[in-house]
C-alpha cells in the first residue's frame, strides 16, 4: 500500500501537470483520479496514526525499560556495597563503583528517554508537516473556489 507522503506527492502531481483553462489559473483535473487519491489519503491516514501511536506505545515500553534496568543495577550495587562493608579496606573503592553504575544507568536510562521522545519528535514533525501541506492545498483550493466564484 502507497505511503501517505506517495499518495500526497501523486495528488500534487496530477494537479500540477493538470491542463490550464486559457488566461486562467484554473486547471482541468480528472476528477475520478483525483477522488481515488483523496480517499487512499483518507485511508492511509488512519494507519499513519496508527503506527504514531505503536511509536509512542514503544517509547513508553523503552522508557519503562531502561528504568527497570536502571533499578536492576541500583539493587545489584547496592547488594554489591553491603557484600564490601565488611571489608573496611575496600569501602571507598565499592562507594566508588556503586556511584559509577548508578551515574552509568542513570546516564543511558537518560540516552534512551532522550533518544525515543527525538524519534518520536521527529515522526510527529513529518506528520506535522504533511499535515501542514494538506491544509495548505485545502486553504488555496478553497481560494481558487473563491476566485473563480467571483469571475463568473
Amino acid at each position: 500500500m502507497p505511503t501517505l507522503n506517495s499518495l500526497l506527492d501523486e495528488l500534487i502531481l496530477t494537479i500540477q501537470t493538470a491542463k490550464k483553462l486559457p488566461l486562467t489559473e484554473m486547471v482541468i483535473i480528472e476528477q475520478g483520479k483525483v477522488l481515488e487519491l483523496i480517499n487512499s489519503i483518507k485511508t492511509s491516514l488512519p494507519q499513519e496514526i496508527e503506527a504514531a501511536t505503536k511509536i509512542l506505545a514503544n517509547k513508553t515500553s523503552l522508557i519503562a525499560e531502561a528504568k527497570k534496568e536502571a533499578t536492576l543495577e541500583l539493587e545489584k550495587t547496592a547488594m554489591q556495597k553491603e557484600h564490601i562493608l565488611s571489608e573496611s579496606e575496600y569501602v571507598k573503592q565499592a562507594e566508588a563503583k556503586a556511584a559509577s553504575i548508578i551515574d552509568a544507568a542513570q546516564k543511558q536510562a537518560e540516552y534512551y528517554i532522550d533518544s525515543t521522545l527525538e524519534w518520536v519528535d521527529a515522526r510527529f514533525l513529518e506528520m506535522e508537516e504533511i499535515l501542514q501541506k494538506n491544509l495548505e492545498l485545502a486553504t488555496a483550493g478553497r481560494e481558487e473556489l473563491k476566485r473563480f466564484k467571483k469571475e463568473i
